[in-house]
């Protein structure tokens, strides 16, 4: 699991409720905001499959609707390793928009390092 190979302190109680109840695409970045792993259901928001954004910065998604004071709010969030939550206009792989509710915090290992970055992602209205 990400969670044991990444070695990660967090509560797996939180990821599988994101996953299994609240139905959340999970991506999760490296230190430097690069994609290292998305969920599967990423198509059914964005279409892209996983493998076409590893590798990549979220940036990817974002555009000319795309708020940049939403954006400095995770940044900020992020170079102060701080929990955030936002709703960010996005886009698909065709260009359309969509609202995205992300959900992201840092992820500390054993020994309070931030390893990672994990968002909790979902369309909304």
């Amino acid at each position: 699991s990400l969670v044991s190979t990444n070695s990660w302190n967090i509560d797996t109680s939180i990821l599988d409720r994101k996953l299994r109840t609240e139905k959340n695409i999970v991506v999760v970045t490296d230190t430097h905001l690069n994609i290292v792993f998305a969920t599967k259901n990423m198509w059914n928001m964005s279409q892209y499959r996983p493998d076409e954004i590893v590798g990549k910065n979220p940036k990817m998604f974002q555009g000319d609707l795309t708020s940049n004071s939403t954006l400095n709010i995770v940044s900020k969030a992020v170079k102060e390793k701080n929990p955030f939550e936002v709703t960010v206009v996005n886009y698909r792989k065709d260009g359309t928009t969509y609202n995205c509710k992300i959900q992201g915090e840092p992820v500390f290992d054993y020994n309070g390092k931030v390893v990672n970055f994990i968002a909790f992602e979902k369309e909304v209205a």
